[in-house]
């Protein structure tokens, strides 16, 4: 099942794929898309990252020599059958590339559904006092635990797959000597983590391996969720979120060939993980709305889901059109107009996303 990565720790290290080093391919990332969502989408823009690696690596000074081999073969656990609202869902170890088990994180991160989607939102200002998800807490406070996803990427002992033990299983994956006895893959944190029964010393380092590609995958799909602006303005969304629901199907293919319109480029947004995704967060929640947290309070426009407003974006920051029969406020990045809210006779609300 396995191939062979190395014979001695120096070995490895050449031939083996490193764990590209998690803040650049991320920061290779935001250059390719800034909106998210569902699993076909996440794995898109996964899949945008490792190209956009593959292409900026070789001419890069920390990469050039530093052994990334994307198309190496190593195990990893995958999730093939969904368990969207139940917690049946089910795993297995695959023998496949490091860029397809990068690009399958994207996938297995909103696994199962009902149990991580609390653990995927970051509100950068806090107003319900928590920065984790708040909004019909009455509905899902009582199941599972709504944890911040940047602690959730970042270091969350319940996550299996977070930037912490996506690294210790990388740096375990090199320290195997060649005199190591045959051990099991453990499981660490929650149920989501899957063993392994590795049949030699050189499977158990591509186990160990696989993880650590795993976990990048996953982290990178936290990343992307905050860009989406309900997962950063309190907006539990438990039925439908234009902006998710829009970006299925050929269009989540076609997704990182949109042309940029967001302003992003050339902005800082830090050298660490933590930092990008609450630099991310920060810029998503204040320029655009997610459907149910439209409000202006000189309008008198209050949010659907009754949370606290934010106070941007605002009305006074758009300037109105007609578009497709209704008078529509746009917001104006760079060049492009983008459509932010349209004004609907008897809406109760006023404005529509």
């Amino acid at each position: 099942m396995s191939q062979t990565l190395g014979q001695s720790n120096r070995r490895v290290f050449r031939r083996a794929t490193c764990l590209l080093l998690v803040s650049m391919i991320l920061l290779w990332q935001l250059s390719a898309v800034a909106i998210a969502w569902e699993q076909p989408a996440h794995m898109e823009i996964n899949r945008a990252a490792v190209e956009t690696f593959k292409g900026g690596a070789s001419g890069s000074g920390k990469y050039r020599n530093a052994g990334v081999a994307l198309d190496r073969f190593v195990d990893a656990p995958i999730v093939y059958t969904s368990g969207k609202f139940s917690m049946s869902y089910n795993q297995m170890w695959s023998f496949d590339s490091v860029a397809s088990h990068i690009i399958q994180g994207g996938f297995s991160a909103d696994e199962p559904n009902i149990y991580v989607s609390m653990k995927h939102f970051y509100d950068p200002l806090a107003l319900s006092g928590k920065h984790e998800l708040t909004d019909q807490e009455y509905a899902h406070g009582w199941t599972y635990e709504a944890i911040p996803a940047v602690e959730w990427a970042l270091a969350r002992t319940e996550n299996p797959y977070n930037l912490r033990q996506a690294m210790l299983n990388y740096k375990k994956s090199l320290e195997i000597p060649s005199d190591s006895a045959v051990a099991a893959i453990p499981v660490t944190g929650d149920f989501r983590d899957f063993a392994g029964e590795p049949a030699d010393l050189d499977e158990m380092r591509s186990m160990y391996l696989g993880k650590a590609m795993r976990g990048l995958g996953e982290v990178m799909h936290l990343v992307a969720d905050m860009t989406q602006p309900s997962h950063v303005r309190n907006d539990s969304h438990p039925k439908y979120e234009i902006t998710e629901q829009a970006i299925t199907g050929p269009v989540a293919s076609a997704l990182t060939k949109y042309p940029r319109v967001d302003g992003l480029q050339g902005m800082s947004l830090g050298t660490t993980v933590r930092e990008i995704m609450e630099s991310l967060s920060f810029y998503t929640n204040r320029y655009f709305y997610s459907a149910d947290t439209i409000a202006d309070k000189a309008s008198g426009v209050s949010p659907r889901n009754w949370e606290t407003p934010y106070s941007f974006p605002n009305f006074s920051m758009f300037k109105e059109e007609e578009y497709l029969g209704y008078p529509t406020l746009f917001q104006v990045f760079g060049s492009k107009k983008v459509p932010m809210v349209r004004r609907e006779p008897g809406s109760l609300y006023g404005y529509n996303y």
